[in-house]
C-alpha cells in the first residue's frame, strides 16, 4: 500500500511499510554488488582459459605459399603436428594454448621452413624465398640472434671453398691451396663449434639448449661433428637430458 503520495509502501515481504526512495537505493547497491561480483568472476575466467597463450602472425613476401598448409611440428622422430593453418593472401594465423614450452619447425606443406619457439605472446613470423625469421618473444629473438650469427659461419665456409676453386682454376697448386686455406677453415671450425656449445651450454634451463643440439646433429654429418661438440652431454645436468625433445636422440643413438 501507498502513502503520503507514494512515498511510503506497505510490502508484507519487506516487513511492512519501508520508505520508497531508501528501497529503490538498497536494491540499486544490492544489483550493483552483484554486476562487479559477476565481473571478476568473468575476468578470472578469461585468465584461466587463456593462461599461458600463443598467437602467430606469419606473412610472406611471395605468393609462392597461397594455398599451401602451415604447419607446426615437432622436434620428435614422427614429426607431430601442434597446430596449421592455411596461407591465405601471403598471411597465416594460429593460437592457443601454451601446455608446456617447447621448440617446433614450422613447415609449408612438405618443406621444412624454419625452427620457433612454442611460447607465451606474441609471435610474428616472416618468409621470403631466401629466409625466414620468427620474432616476439625472449627465446625466439635469442635463438634467431644465434641463427643470424651462425649464418656469417655459414658463409665464411663457403667463401673459403669458392677461394679454394677459383684458385685452383687460376693455376695455383691445389696442395698449396688446400694447406694455406685449410688452415683458416680449422680456425674458423674451432670457433664455430665453440659458438655452438657455448650457446648451448648457456641455455640448459630452457629448450633452446635441447633444440639447437638437435638441429645440429640432424643438418651435420656425425663424422664432422668435433668431439667437444658430444661431450656437452656428459657435462650436461638432468633438466638437459631428460628433456622430452631428446628422448629420441637417445633412444636412436644411446647418448652419442
Amino acid at each position: 500500500m501507498c502513502l503520503d503520495g507514494g512515498k511510503l509502501i506497505n510490502n508484507k515481504n519487506l516487513g511492512g511499510v519501508v520508505d520508497r526512495p531508501y528501497f529503490y537505493l538498497h536494491q540499486m547497491t544490492r544489483i550493483a554488488g552483484m554486476v562487479r561480483f559477476l565481473t571478476l568472476l568473468m575476468s578470472a575466467a578469461v585468465l584461466v582459459s587463456c593462461g599461458d597463450c600463443y598467437h602467430i602472425e606469419g606473412r610472406s613476401s611471395s605468393s609462392h605459399f597461397d594455398g599451401k598448409m602451415a604447419y607446426l611440428r615437432m622436434l620428435d622422430e614422427a614429426g607431430t603436428v601442434v597446430d596449421s593453418s592455411e596461407i591465405v593472401h601471403g598471411t597465416f594465423k594460429m593460437s592457443g594454448n601454451v601446455d608446456s614450452v617447447m621448440m617446433l619447425m614450422l613447415y609449408m606443406d612438405e618443406a621444412c621452413v624454419a625452427p620457433l619457439v612454442l611460447e607465451d605472446g606474441e609471435l610474428t613470423v616472416d618468409i621470403s624465398y631466401a629466409d625466414a625469421t620468427v620474432s616476439g618473444t625472449n627465446l625466439n629473438d635469442s635463438l634467431y640472434s644465434f641463427l643470424r650469427r651462425k649464418k656469417d659461419y655459414d658463409y665464411e665456409f663457403n667463401r673459403m671453398d669458392s677461394e679454394i676453386a677459383r684458385r685452383v682454376l687460376d693455376g695455383d697448386n691445389y696442395d698449396l691451396v688446400k694447406d694455406e686455406v685449410g688452415r683458416a677453415c680449422d680456425k674458423l671450425c674451432s670457433d664455430y663449434y665453440g659458438y655452438i656449445e657455448d650457446f648451448i651450454t648457456s641455455n640448459y634451463d630452457n629448450v633452446l639448449s635441447s633444440g639447437v643440439f638437435l638441429l645440429i646433429c640432424r643438418s651435420t654429418p656425425e663424422e664432422v661433428l668435433p668431439e667437444s661438440f658430444f661431450s656437452i652431454l656428459d657435462d650436461a645436468p638432468a633438466a638437459f637430458r631428460e628433456q622430452p625433445a631428446l628422448a629420441g636422440y637417445f633412444a636412436t643413438y644411446g647418448g652419442r
